[in-house]
């Protein structure tokens, strides 16, 4: 089946209603069977008949993915760390690649696991001096360049941000969004 995808490779990008002209994919790209072979274990996973969908006012939500793209974060920075790059370069790797990545997953999951965010760092501290001793603190690549660092991003303070986000969206009576429905529902009657 890969090789059948694999012959003439080709998508488009849907943005609300309209759909781009089919583009040619890149071929050997180390993540492509994992990208393949996800939608078929979610949809699998829908369709499953002991595995029960929350329902809240109507809307089924039987799975959510956003926790694969740690995985994807890993064998991305696997990627870029066979190329010689910079210092500077890796840290605009990380600002430009992988902190949206995890910026979308600090507000899509609310609750971190334990020691997420010290195993990030590590894996970013590991990427960044090319698996060699850090030369430079953390905290000094987190300041800003007119403070002397390279504004490395600092993941615990983004991931604070963003479960602020999340509480100030909470308290606004008038702001409709969706998991407020879903934690409205399951919480019932209980007052923050």
């Amino acid at each position: 089946m890969i090789q059948i995808l694999y012959e003439t490779p080709l998508a488009s990008v849907i943005t609300g209603t309209c759909q781009s002209l089919p583009f040619p994919l890149q071929r050997g790209c180390p993540l492509s069977p994992f990208a393949l072979s996800l939608e078929p274990l979610a949809q699998a996973i829908r369709e499953h008949k002991s595995i029960y969908p929350i329902v809240v006012h109507g809307s089924k939500h039987s799975i959510s993915l956003y926790a694969d793209d740690i995985l994807f974060i890993i064998l991305y920075l696997q990627c870029w760390n066979t190329l010689p790059i910079s210092l500077q370069g890796r840290i605009s790797i990380v600002k430009m690649n992988i902190l949206p990545r995890l910026n979308f997953l600090f507000f899509m999951i609310p609750i971190s696991p334990p020691k997420f965010l010290e195993q990030t760092q590590s894996l970013i501290s590991k990427f960044i001096w090319n698996n060699k001793r850090a030369r430079i603190k953390s905290s000094t690549l987190q300041r800003t360049k007119l403070m002397g660092g390279l504004s490395l991003p600092n993941f615990k303070l983004y991931y604070w941000a963003f479960q602020l986000k999340a509480l100030r969206v909470w308290m606004d009576e008038n702001c409709k969004v969706l998991w407020k429905s879903i934690e409205t529902a399951l919480i019932f009657h209980t007052q923050i």
